[in-house]
């Protein structure tokens, strides 16, 4: 058990050390949030100004436009960047079998679900570190635009509230997706999976899921615990706490069992080695 946990904390940190490392790793991010403020300069809260004052608001409506203006950055930031924490994490995986070093891997005496777990936390991690500075611009700018401490705590909030989830739902299917589709095939089918499954709005012809509880945009969350309407337009009703709350455990249950599917088969892999 010992021996275990020791190698489960030990992959982690070799892991988190070899993915922080990737240049791509840190472009990506910017990349994706530069082409969304070509589409559009929604990714700041266009409801922040210059003008923003404690005493031009009665007593608690600073307090709910803050929160408000929080989990609208996270919102917004949620359209794209998850999107690159699913590419970079495609190949984190079966890289030990492109490498040809899978036997000597599977040599140490270190269980599958210690390895997996070890892989995917340490380079979720180490892949939401930049992510996490881009996002921390944003909230940075609602700061200084407060001058409230709360932006600060509202934008960490909001953050493991809104963005968490849908991050750690596709980093677990991009770890196990490319061990059945490979990794080049894989990252195609999960951009097109990205535009249809999320950004994709019902009415158009085209039947999409972009509007259930597992779109990991983080839509239900936004809406159902703050009110927030991420895609203008997106068709989608106001929903309840309560189901913000399924959203957000559907996509952490459902990212638990796409890890369950590769423990399961890596194990059946194994003994026909």
């Amino acid at each position: 058990m010992v021996s275990n946990v020791a190698s489960f904390v030990g992959i982690m940190r070799y892991e988190f050390r070899m993915q922080i490392r990737r240049i791509a790793v840190w472009i990506v991010p910017v990349l994706l949030i530069a082409f969304q403020f070509s589409l559009s300069r929604m990714w700041l809260p266009n409801s922040l100004d210059t003008s923003w004052y404690k005493s031009f608001f009665r007593h608690g409506e600073f307090e709910r436009m803050l929160l408000y203006s929080s989990a609208l950055l996270a919102g917004n930031a949620n359209l794209f960047l998850p999107l690159g924490v699913g590419i970079l994490m495609a190949d984190r995986w079966v890289r030990t079998r492109s490498a040809l070093v899978e036997e000597l891997v599977q040599a140490f005496p270190v269980s599958i679900g210690a390895r997996i777990l070890g892989t995917y936390l340490g380079n979720v991690a180490a892949t939401l570190v930049p992510v996490l500075l881009c996002y921390g611009v944003g909230v940075a700018y609602v700061f200084w635009i407060a001058r409230d401490i709360h932006a600060v705590l509202y934008g960490i909030l909001c953050f493991a509230v809104i963005m968490l989830p849908g991050m750690l739902f596709v980093s677990a299917f991009s770890l196990a997706g490319p061990v059945f589709f490979g990794t080049p095939f894989y990252r195609f089918l999960f951009i097109c999976y990205w535009f249809w499954g999320n950004l994709l709005r019902p009415g158009y012809g085209v039947p999409t899921i972009s509007r259930t509880i597992l779109t990991p945009v983080g839509i239900y969350m936004a809406n159902g615990f703050f009110g927030v309407d991420i895609i203008a337009g997106s068709g989608l009703m106001v929903v309840s706490p309560l189901q913000g709350l399924e959203s957000l455990l559907a996509l952490v249950g459902t990212a638990l069992a796409a890890l369950g599917i590769l423990w399961g088969f890596a194990c059946w892999r194994q003994r026909r080695c």
